[in-house]
């Protein structure tokens, strides 16, 4: 050193930015910590404010320090060698021929001062061992580092910056209390600041909540997204794809703080090769991952890939959550985009290989998905897997996109089906299903395991894709024609529900009781073929009309209900104890319980809520909507609609979506409009009209139709039988001509004579209520009163139900 040394003095910190929000408590957190630990790095992603938090603990201290605080940015050093030299000329030492660590110290010996070290992520090793000299040699001195990895230093105390908290992305929350969230503050006090006539309204709040957590709460992002606001439009800016997003810029900031593509860029370059390549690769996994998962995925020697996972999380390239007593990782979606965009760029094998090895990590994992179905809660089960929906979603656009893996595309489709259809969260899945269905046939050599699973889809995509084509009967057929392996009944018991799920829900009801019968030939009769067998007789037999058979059996299957039927025999998504308990509601309300039916659907829908998303459309569609309306509780009806619409909208069960729109025409104006029932059934082709014209008869009159009664008086349909001939009755009743009369008796003698051998007192009922009117109206009302009466006698409850109380009117009347 030449000359006399300089006096220490302050260095100028920066000025805080004005809209440094959410950071205050942490600032006053870690100035006192700081002054108890001595070396305290602050460690996070690029952009997270690391820099700005440091400068505002650096001001909370500077006053309480005599020595003063000085600021080094270490981003513009070249290698660790000028470091020494760097600190000097902040120091206001003389580093023309380079500062030794002696140097240094004899500087620093006795001064109380604080050294901000900012962005050691670039010298790492070499901040790391300068910070350990100085903590031994100089006592007083504080040393405050910023970096996107830990220095590893000792006696380092690290906080890792979290980012910005935003509102849950469900929440809907009152304009007021979304402000209070740090995340949408920075982000209306920057789009304000460039337009002060930018709202806080509802709409703008919500759209601005989603980018908050879109851009995972980074300051940069919100500060950048923020600042094009008010230009683009918020409708805009959040329209537009990652890669768009990541490039936005923003005026007077460093190179490395221009956009977000440049922060990455920036960590990106600090990588060594392997953890590049690890770094690529893990951008094709989606959501939240286990470490084995990263491993997986990452490829190469298991040692170098946990290392190199680690090493991402330690740059904090990959950010860690506590689960329990799990730790999960998870890459920024803009980070994952931007790694997305380097894995395109990187030769075809190195890209071909990354998307092999996702996939395959989504195979196996969907494996012990299978595996634990039956270990787990349904719910828990739906939690757990359902967030790889996205993840298989993304790996069968590849497998099946030119340049994919067809056989592995086809693998993956059969392996998720079961979780798509438990979940209904899968939109766009029977696009994936269909192209496996074309390619299955194409396989060399063939695999008849997966043609089999395959070829029972078009029966489980029924809610959205149900008919009476050839083509589509012909597909579900061959699937127990495929037979060149030997094939267990959990193989097979998949295509034989199958087949009869298409028949009975197109209300081929004589079909269905002979698929049925089929499922009870399968030769290896386990447990799980026996309740099959017996649950799709039950409701084939209670909609052929015989109820005493179907009930038996409903009774005794709910009793096994509690039995998980394993996922390989690719079982109904509507559990056992839902569709047992709306086919005892519809038999307790036709058999003359009322009340007891009405309690059983409060039932049905609690297990539904817990079941896979078609249990609550079929609940209330075939079970609580029939109920009730057969009931006179038309309230709670119009609220069933309104949800059965919702439900099925958002899973895209078109089928039901058309049921929830007619049941509200029924319900306008007591059903009479029928010009917009005419056009709300155009919303089903006609092969899907049948099974609720049945329905519609029993709930409005004068729809009554010439194919439901055809198949009434013919036996293909039984359940409502009895009414519908009663309503033929009543129309034959209200014609003047001579016959008119013998005809309308004929039809409710051959009513009551039905719903009677059915022991439908439901039905029989409403009936007996027709021959009392009719018997009046033709001036002889005792017979009539006293059939009525005898009726209404064999009830024991039910009696504020709208039939019950009609028919105590016409009694009571007499």
């Amino acid at each position: 050193m030449r000359g006399e040394p300089r006096t220490l003095a302050h260095t100028a910190l920066p000025e805080l930015p004005r809209h440094f929000v959410g950071r205050d408590e942490v600032a006053r957190k870690l100035a006192a910590q700081l002054a108890e630990q001595r070396l305290l790095s602050i460690v996070g992603a690029g952009g997270l404010g690391k820099t700005t938090l440091a400068v505002a603990v650096a001001r909370r201290l500077s006053d309480t320090l005599t020595g003063g605080v000085y600021l080094l940015d270490l981003a513009r050093l070249g290698s660790g060698a000028t470091l020494e030299a760097e600190l000097g000329l902040v120091l206001g030492m003389d580093g023309s021929r380079g500062v030794s660590p002696a140097a240094l110290r004899q500087r620093l010996a006795g001064q109380q001062m604080l050294l901000v070290l900012d962005s050691c992520e670039t010298v790492i090793e070499a901040a790391a061992t300068l910070v350990e000299d100085l903590l031994a040699s100089v006592p007083e001195v504080l040393i405050l580092a910023t970096s996107r990895e830990p220095l590893r230093a000792r006696d380092e105390w690290v906080h890792r910056l979290a980012p910005l908290t935003s509102p849950p992305s469900a929440a809907a929350l009152p304009p007021w209390l979304a402000m209070t969230y740090p995340a949408v503050q920075l982000f209306f006090n920057v789009a304000q600041s460039r337009d002060p006539a930018f709202a806080a309204t509802p709409e703008n709040l919500a759209q601005a909540t989603a980018l908050c957590a879109r851009l995972d709460g980074s300051p940069l992002g919100i500060t950048l997204v923020a600042s094009h606001a008010s230009q683009l439009g918020l409708e805009r800016v959040a329209a537009r794809l990652e890669p768009e997003l990541l490039s936005l810029a923003a005026d007077g900031t460093s190179n490395r703080h221009s956009s977000l593509e440049a922060v990455l860029d920036w960590s990106y370059r600090l990588l060594q090769g392997d953890e590049q390549r690890a770094f690529r690769a893990l951008s094709c996994l989606r959501g939240s991952f286990d470490l084995e998962t990263a491993v997986a995925a990452a490829g190469g020697p298991r040692a170098q890939a946990m290392d190199d996972v680690l090493s991402l999380t330690d740059k904090s390239l990959l950010m860690t959550l506590q689960i329990g007593d799990q730790t999960v990782y998870r890459m920024p979606d803009l980070t994952r985009a931007y790694a997305g965009e380097q894995l395109a760029q990187a030769d075809a094998t190195e890209y071909r290989a990354a998307r092999t090895r996702h996939a395959d990590v989504l195979i196996r994992l969907l494996a012990v998905a299978e595996q634990q179905w039956n270990s787990m809660g349904k719910a828990e089960w739906r939690r757990t897997y359902g967030v790889w929906i996205e993840d298989v979603r993304h790996a069968l656009g590849w497998a099946f996109s030119d340049s994919g893996d067809v056989l592995l595309g086809t693998e993956l489709t059969v392996a998720v089906l079961q979780l798509a259809e438990q979940t209904g969260l899968f939109a766009g899945f029977d696009a994936f299903a269909r192209r496996a269905l074309r390619e299955v046939s194409l396989l060399d050599p063939p695999r008849p395991d997966l043609a089999v699973r395959i070829h029972t889809f078009p029966a489980f995509g029924q809610l959205k894709a149900l008919s009476d084509d050839p083509n589509h009967i012909a597909t579900l057929t061959k699937a127990l024609t495929i037979n060149t392996f030997d094939a267990s009944a959990a193989t097979l018991l998949g295509a034989r529900v199958a087949l009869w799920a298409n028949s009975f829900q197109l209300g081929n009801y004589r079909e269905s009781l002979k698929r049925s019968n089929d499922i009870r030939q399968l030769s290896d009769m386990d447990w799980v073929v026996d309740v099959t067998a017996r649950r799709t007789r039950a409701q084939s037999l209670h909609f052929l009309g015989e109820h005493a058979a179907a009930r038996k059996l409903a009774t005794s299957v709910l009793a096994q209900a509690d039995r998980r039927i394993p996922l390989s025999y690719t079982p109904s998504p509507v559990s056992l104890e839902v569709s047992m308990r709306i086919l005892l509601a519809r038999l307790h309300w036709m058999e003359g319980r009322p009340g007891l039916a009405w309690r059983t659907v409060e039932e049905c829908l609690a297990f539904a809520e817990q079941d896979a998303p078609p249990s609550i459309c079929q609940t209330l569609a075939i079970g609580a909507i029939p109920v009730a309306l057969w009931s006179g509780r038309k309230d709670a009806c119009a609220a069933w609609a309104a949800q059965l619409l919702e439900h099925s909208t958002r899973y895209e069960f078109q089928y039901y979506m058309a049921w929830a729109r007619l049941i509200e025409v029924v319900l306008d104006a007591g059903g009479a409009d029928l010009p917009a029932h005419t056009e709300a059934l155009k919303t089903l082709p006609n092969e899907e009209q049948t099974k609720y014209r049945d329905h519609l008869a029993t709930f409005q009159p004068d729809s009554l139709c010439d194919d439901t009664l055809l198949r009434a008086q013919t036996g293909a349909v039984g359940w409502c039988a009895p009414e519908v001939i009663r309503l033929r009755a009543e129309h034959v009743a209200t014609d003047n001509g001579p016959e008119a009369r013998p005809v309308a008796t004929a039809l409710l003698a051959q009513s009551l004579s039905l719903a009677r051998t059915q022991g439908a007192l439901g039905w029989e009922l409403r009936t007996a209520i027709s021959v009392a009117r009719l018997s009046r109206q033709w001036g002889d009302p005792k017979p009539g009163l006293h059939q009525l009466s005898a009726v209404y006698d064999r009830f024991s409850e039910g009696f504020g139900t709208q039939d019950l109380r009609v028919a105590r009117q016409l009694l009571d009347a007499s």
